[in-house]
């Protein structure tokens, strides 16, 4: 697992000064769009933060270094340094810069490729921080449901996303896909879902105290594909 020395820490710090994060979203979201997936601000800036802090975990402090770092993730796959053709590259006793320089010119076309190929959104929020667990199941919300971007007010999002995880918890649903799914149904049926007034066949599901937590996430997301034809 990556770590942050507090050397490292500092450069991460120095690197993101004076807006740097957000010119370097803008860019690497005008490029490549699809790579955040129609994710909300608040997640593509975490997205991006958590790139920066990955590069600088390999020893990259130049702006150009963790700004490149950052944009091969987006161009191939958030997790392309534990490529074992890419790993030793960057990890070699030489200035950043050169490994930098290296990285394009000595890894093959087809390893970018199948890196390309296999990229997932999950990989952006790894290792995983649990400060970070409402971030990440608004990722995977998000990229199966990008309308609600546009739908909610202002603010809506982070706090449904927040509150979707003791709200499942009181159901027993603890791991996260399975959060992910019960937010998702949050924001499509609203926030009585699984209280009075909410739709009457989440009354039966919500209800009936001996369904597994397993059983109810399985519902929900059967409900959701039947109603909106999108599975997450």
């Amino acid at each position: 697992m990556l770590t942050l020395r507090s050397g490292q820490v500092r450069a991460l710090e120095r690197s993101t000064a004076a807006g740097f994060v957000q010119d370097l979203l803008a860019r690497l979201a005008a490029e490549r769009p699809a790579a955040f997936g129609g994710q909300p601000l608040y997640v593509r800036q975490q997205m991006v933060v958590n790139g920066l802090a990955c590069a600088a975990a390999f020893g990259f402090t130049l702006r150009s270094t963790l700004g490149g770092f950052a944009a091969l993730q987006c161009r191939t796959a958030a997790d392309f340094h534990c490529h074992p053709l890419v790993r030793p590259v960057l990890l070699a006793r030489e200035p950043e810069r050169r490994r930098f320089d290296r990285l394009l010119a000595e890894v093959p076309a087809e390893v970018w490729d199948t890196l390309r190929r296999g990229a997932d959104l999950r990989a952006w929020f790894e290792p995983r921080q649990p400060a970070q667990r409402p971030v990440r199941i608004a990722a995977q919300v998000c990229a199966v449901f990008p309308e609600l971007v546009e739908q909610a007010p202002a603010g809506a999002l982070p706090a449904l996303f927040r509150a979707s995880i003791s709200r499942a918890a009181r159901h027993g649903i603890a791991v996260e896909s399975g959060v992910a799914v019960f937010a998702a149904a949050l924001a499509i049926y609203g926030d009585t879902l699984d209280r009075p007034g909410g739709p009457s066949w989440a009354a039966q599901v919500f209800e009936e105290a001996s369904l597994a937590p397993a059983r109810i996430v399985a519902l929900l997301r059967l409900r959701l594909l039947l109603d909106t034809d999108r599975l997450i």
